[in-house]
């Protein structure tokens, strides 16, 4: 009898081991995976063809996509390795992106001082917030009620504010509250966040890095915490695929390009955009995530029930 495998069968086999290989990574590994491919296939692009032409080199970039693809064999053994390669590379360096940007990276001798000034910058940041909702709140009063009453304290002047100067103490009051402590303060926004939230739900003292789940958390609102926990991780990992692909950019092209050196700039540009905008979305999926933990640890609302008021 005839063992061996149908045409095509190992083939196909093939592709469906490289197939449940990628549906193990993490999800959060593929969008930073795919961009920094996607980045330096243009860079290529751009180099091979001496010019900084993105439609052209777009273009050629699907044909040669849809082309691979087009065979099982060639996506089997060529698209979807590198793909995978690619994704397994970023997927352990999210975690280290993600505590680097929380500012928990080893304060050695030469980065010592850099850590501390950063430290201080956060404190006089909180320390600023905190002088600014004072103002606008002594200004209300003021405003509200009779000298004596405002020198007191005890006007009324929720009732008479208007609805844009409540919402900006709240503002203040919502950004105050997502500093720690000044003895816990960490060196980046990102790090204070989670680590204001750590201080507030964790039962057994301070965690280190990522916030602790609570023990028990209900399926749905365990979904939404991976999903955010996975969205916080991905976009650490696009600040660093981006800021590496701004400096690669100029390395790349000034030489075959120095023609061109405006959009070379634009380019780098670009790329640092990129990279600031993730670490923009970072925060707000922080803050989603952080949100979902002090929900199910039933801690108190965000702002801590502080009085707009209180020092």
């Amino acid at each position: 009898m005839d063992t061996s495998d149908p045409p095509g069968q190992g083939r196909d086999g093939l592709y469906n081991l490289l197939v449940q290989i990628l549906g193990l990574l993490n999800p959060g590994a593929w969008l930073p995976a795919v961009f920094g491919l996607g980045g330096l296939t243009l860079l290529l692009e751009f180099r091979e063809m001496h010019a900084v032409d993105l439609p052209r080199a777009l273009r050629t970039v699907l044909d040669a996509v849809v082309a691979l693809s087009q065979s099982a064999v060639t996506a089997a053994l060529v698209v979807l390795p590198t793909l995978a390669v690619a994704a397994m590379i970023t997927q352990p360096f999210s975690h280290v992106a993600t505590r680097f940007l929380q500012g928990h990276w080893a304060p050695r001798p030469g980065l010592l001082a850099l850590h501390r000034m950063l430290v201080r910058r956060q404190i006089t940041r909180k320390r600023r917030i905190e002088a600014r909702r004072k103002d606008q709140v002594r200004a209300l009063q003021e405003w509200a009620g009779t000298p004596e009453e405002a020198a007191s304290g005890r006007s009324e002047w929720r009732t008479r504010a208007t609805p844009e100067e409540l919402a900006t103490v709240e503002h203040w009051l919502e950004e105050e509250s997502a500093y720690p402590a000044e003895t816990r303060m960490l060196s980046t926004k990102l790090g204070n966040i989670l680590r204001r939230t750590e201080d507030r739900i964790s039962a057994a003292g301070p965690a280190i890095g990522i916030v602790r789940r609570p023990a028990t958390v209900p399926s749905a609102v365990d979904a939404e915490l991976d999903q955010a926990r996975t969205l916080l991780e991905m976009y650490c990992t696009l600040v660093f695929v981006a800021a590496l692909l701004a400096l690669v950019t100029p390395v790349a092209l000034t030489g075959p390009l120095r023609s061109a050196a405006p959009a070379v700039t634009v380019l780098v540009l670009v790329f640092a955009g990129i990279s600031a905008l993730s670490y923009q979305a970072a925060i707000a999926s922080a803050r989603r995530y952080c949100f979902l933990l002090e929900a199910v640890a039933g801690a108190a609302p965000p702002d801590g029930g502080a009085d707009p008021e209180g020092g």
